[in-house]
């Protein structure tokens, strides 16, 4: 008799192991989307804070034209004017004083010359001094250039001068018609009305350039010296009795 001997195999009922799928693709995109969104966002906050600087600069440029160098310019050019106007009614030629006193001026011009300075040059150049010394934290560099320290004295001395000055002078006296004592004992600064014009041209160029374009912030930045013509190295005769 044959035995059949039956094998019994039970049947596991665990599951077959699934093969992990490949999630790298995900995982990339996720990424790619994180740095993207850092990067904009990086962009965004430069390009926002160079814009910002960029409209501070203007208007601090804006300030400097309309507070300092505009009005500057506008006193200094008037200054002139007035001067070569007295030059013209009294015929005075270059000199109105001259320094050796050989050539003193009537008792009647120098009655003409105080009239002037008092009423017309006096009231302008302390209007160049407040504009200056209002507005000194306008001045690039945060510096007084020495053209302006020179105005600023040449002013001061000068309100001696005319404190000195009385109703009741007698001008037939030689005594009152000399240079001392009717000018400044500082002298008017040869190269201001220089100074003045290369820095207010120098402000209307770099608004231009901000304007135009953000790069704007890294061209024509102000001078880290003082300019040339703000150095003031000369005392100008021939000027100096627009305000001596």
């Amino acid at each position: 008799m044959r035995k059949v001997f039956l094998v019994n195999r039970r049947r596991s009922n665990r599951l077959p192991e699934e093969r992990p799928k490949d999630t790298s693709p995900a995982y990339k995109g996720i990424a790619t989307s994180i740095i993207v969104a850092i990067a904009t966002a990086a962009i965004g906050y430069t390009v926002n804070f160079v814009d910002t600087h960029r409209k501070a600069q203007i208007e601090k440029v804006d300030r400097q034209i309309e507070k300092l160098y505009g009005p500057l310019y506008a006193y200094s050019t008037a200054s002139h004017r007035a001067w070569y106007d007295l030059r013209r009614v009294t015929d005075r030629g270059t000199y109105f004083f001259d320094s050796e006193d050989k050539h003193m001026p009537s008792a009647e011009l120098v009655e003409v010359w105080r009239r002037w300075m008092r009423t017309v040059f006096m009231p302008l150049n302390l209007k160049i001094e407040a504009a200056i010394v209002d507005n000194a934290q306008l001045l690039d560099g945060n510096r007084i250039y020495p053209c302006f320290v020179d105005l600023v004295s040449h002013v001061e001395s000068y309100k001696a001068t005319l404190a000195s000055w009385k109703d009741t002078d007698d001008l037939t006296d030689s005594k009152r018609r000399t240079k001392a004592a009717n000018t400044a004992v500082i002298e008017y600064p040869r190269d201001l009305e220089s100074c003045i014009e290369n820095r207010l041209q120098a402000s209307l160029k770099r608004r231009k350039e901000l304007e135009r374009s953000w790069t704007g912030l890294f061209q024509g930045e102000p001078e880290s010296s003082v300019p040339e013509p703000c150095k003031c190295k000369n005392k100008d005769p021939n000027l100096s009795n627009i305000v001596e």
